[in-house]
C-alpha cells in the first residue's frame, strides 16, 4: 500500500503523460486513460479534479476539459 502523497504524485504524473500524448481531454476521459495505464489508481473524476487543481503545468481550459501548458 502506498502513502497518500506518493499516490497523488503518481496520479499527477500519469495525468500529465496522458495529456501530453492526447492533447486536451475531458475529466471523464482522463480518468479512463489513467485507469487504462499499468496501475489502477481507482480515482474518481471529482478526486482527480481536486488533485489537478494544484498542478502547475496542467490547466483547465473550459468546463471539465484539461490540457498541458
Amino acid at each position: 500500500m502506498m502513502s497518500k502523497k506518493k499516490r497523488v504524485l503518481k496520479i499527477k504524473l500519469e495525468a500529465e503523460k496522458c495529456l501530453i500524448r492526447k492533447g486536451e481531454l475531458a475529466i471523464h476521459d482522463l480518468v479512463f486513460e489513467i485507469s487504462q495505464r499499468g496501475n489502477h489508481y481507482l480515482v474518481t473524476s471529482f478526486e482527480l479534479a481536486g488533485i489537478l487543481r494544484s498542478h502547475e503545468r496542467i490547466v483547465k481550459t473550459s468546463c471539465g476539459v484539461y490540457a498541458v501548458k
